[in-house]
């Protein structure tokens, strides 16, 4: 760590920016209006035990990334390499042994 001398903020640099994180702003608070908007709309129209049951159907739910994002994490760039070397029959191979990996910690 340390300072570095000649490094400065530079408002300028932002300018050509802006749009580009402008964009990506509307999309996360998008995002954020959506993944809630369904349980805004269903607290009003379902009875407190029925929403408590949809919420608890939709935190099992996500849990699953809990399980599915490590797998694709570590296969996803091996599918990449292997696309772009157009090893077809590797490629068949690892998505068939992924799979089956995935099911196997899934449904164990």
């Amino acid at each position: 760590m340390g300072r570095s001398e000649g490094i400065r903020f530079n408002v300028d640099e932002l300018k050509h920016i802006w749009r580009f994180s402008a964009g990506m702003s509307g999309v996360a608070i998008s995002a954020v209006i959506l993944m809630q908007l369904d349980k805004v709309l269903l607290s009003g129209i379902l009875s407190l035990e029925d929403f408590g049951r949809y919420t608890l159907a939709g935190l099992l739910a996500s849990g699953l990334y809990v399980l599915v994002t490590p797998v694709f994490n570590v296969i996803y760039p091996r599918f990449s390499a292997l696309v772009a070397t157009e090893e077809i029959g590797k490629l068949i191979d690892l998505y068939r042994s992924g799979t089956r990996l995935l099911l196997a910690v899934l449904l164990r």
